[in-house]
């Protein structure tokens, strides 16, 4: 797999943002890969689902792209006073995602979930 640490700008939160983005080593550059954005806990960070569990695994033997976003302790909501991760994590990313990634933009090659706040996020 390959790991690239992804920074980019988001018009939604107003301010640099990361994403780590893990594709397979050799992707079939004519078919857009399945994309699975997987969400951090409370007080993690991008890198935490490389650290724990077997996402690596998962993602080699279904040939999927892996997202993971940080969520800055967001709970990955919008915010009356604040920023709209709802917002960023389910609009802005993917088109972002989709533009610079072979990644398929299509509902049902797309997938989320997330641990502790990231589930409740997903």
């Amino acid at each position: 797999m390959i790991h690239i640490n992804f920074n980019y700008f988001s018009d939604i939160l107003q301010r640099k943002t990361s994403a780590t983005v893990m594709l397979p080593d050799a992707p079939n550059i004519n078919k857009a890969l399945p994309v699975m954005y997987l969400l951090h806990g409370y007080c993690g960070d991008n890198t935490d689902w490389l650290y724990s569990g077997n996402i690596e695994q998962f993602a080699t033997e279904y040939n999927i792209a892996v997202v993971m976003p940080a969520g800055n302790n967001s709970f990955y909501a919008d915010m009356r006073h604040g920023a709209n991760y709802l917002k960023h994590i389910g609009e802005e990313l993917p088109q972002i995602i989709s533009k610079v990634f072979p990644v398929s933009i299509n509902r049902e090659d797309t997938f989320i979930a997330g641990l502790s706040m990231g589930g409740y996020g997903a």
